[in-house]
């Protein structure tokens, strides 16, 4: 339900945070990059992308690239990518949704090249991951 989608996505906003934290002190991170980690996190569910996040904070996606890598030492679409695998494992164990529809809920039109991208970053398709980790 979304009550429990809304919790994973403050439960990934506080994690990302803290991953930041270790890294540098928080109130030194540009303020673009903290606006762009909650544009992704907030906005998962949609086509989210660098062109439209940057589009969003009214800078430039070359400037939003550089300075996303430059402080936390991954691309701005490796974040994009890495949160929407890490929430559609969160859907696939704690919700009945079909795979299909959490697809959907990720902004992936096409829950086959879903299936694909799921399995290249997990080893697994979403139905083996499901399966894999209801009998742990």
């Amino acid at each position: 339900n979304w009550e429990d989608l809304s919790k994973q996505i403050r439960n990934e906003c506080k994690s990302f945070l803290n991953f930041l934290k270790k890294f540098v002190i928080w109130k030194e991170v540009d303020t673009f990059v903290k606006s762009a980690c909650l544009e992704v996190l907030y906005n998962i569910e949609n086509n989210i992308s660098v062109k439209t996040i940057a589009e969003n904070l009214f800078i430039s996606k070359a400037y939003l690239s550089e300075r996303f890598k430059q402080i936390t030492g991954i691309s701005l679409s490796e974040y994009i990518y890495t949160t929407k695998m890490e929430r559609a494992k969160y859907l696939l164990t704690s919700s009945s949704l079909k795979n299909y529809e959490i697809a959907e809920a990720l902004g992936y039109n096409d829950h086959e090249y879903f299936s694909k991208v799921f399995k290249k970053s997990t080893g697994f398709s979403p139905t083996e991951y499901r399966k894999e980790m209801k009998s742990s």
